[in-house]
């Protein structure tokens, strides 16, 4: 599992993140008009995979998408608060995305269909 390092100070931001031994280049951007938070993934020569995916707080993002370019895993935006919703402000502290290996994804889904304790968030929180 990996953190994805965020920040919300700047409501259009771009990032690299290494993934898979790839990298990737993330962008978030804010929209008023919708109070929402959008992101875009291009390969490492800038060339768009997926774009305008809104992101949705226990949603898998860019998950549309069947670009073989990209990585074989989900990136999943999770609150740590239970219940918690995805503000402009809160993108990177109370708001984050983790990028799981499909064995990783589902290894937490059956814990959680046999468990109760909200893997996924405790893993935050340490």
């Amino acid at each position: 599992m990996q953190r994805i390092e965020l920040n919300s100070i700047d409501p259009d931001y771009v990032f690299t993140v290494d993934i898979d031994s790839k990298v990737y280049r993330i962008r978030l951007q804010w929209c008023d008009r919708t109070a929402s938070w959008y992101g875009h993934i291009a390969d490492d020569g800038d060339e768009p995979i997926v774009s305008g995916c809104r992101l949705s707080v226990n949603y898998p993002l860019f998950w549309r998408s069947r670009d073989t370019r990209m990585p074989k895993g989900i990136f999943l935006v999770i609150s740590i608060i239970p219940g918690g919703s995805i503000t402009r402000d809160n993108l990177g502290t109370e708001v984050n995305i983790l990028y799981l290996t499909q064995a990783e994804y589902y290894s937490i889904i059956d814990d959680a269909r046999i468990s109760s304790t909200p893997t996924i968030t405790a893993t935050l929180r340490q």
